[in-house]
């Protein structure tokens, strides 16, 4: 990946916007496997260690996002501890917050 963004550039240089565009999307496919492969090792690898270090019971860190039909329902779905975190900790500190002030 790295060789195809060191010869990219000479395109950005030269505003040759066909050539560039072809550079991108040459990128897109080891971008993929790079994202697919961050995700299965963070969610799969290292949460599931994590889990098991803590014996924690639940380790829902993901539910089916694939079958999302809605981006709200996407946004909620494929992942869980972030949307979680940000319910209990964010969400639940900012009504304590509203309803102290009223």
């Amino acid at each position: 990946m790295l060789p195809t963004v060191k010869n990219s550039m000479k395109y950005i240089q030269n505003d040759d916007y066909f050539n560039l565009i072809e550079r991108v999307l040459k990128l897109a496919i080891p971008n993929v496997y790079c994202w697919i492969i961050m995700f299965y090792a963070f969610f799969h690898s290292w949460l599931n260690l994590l889990a098991e270090l803590n014996r924690l019971g639940d380790r829902t860190f993901y539910r089916d996002w694939w079958n999302s039909l809605y981006l709200d329902e996407y946004w909620r779905t494929w992942n869980l501890v972030k949307y979680l975190f940000i319910i209990f900790s964010l969400f639940t500190f900012g009504v304590f917050v509203i309803f102290t002030i009223l």
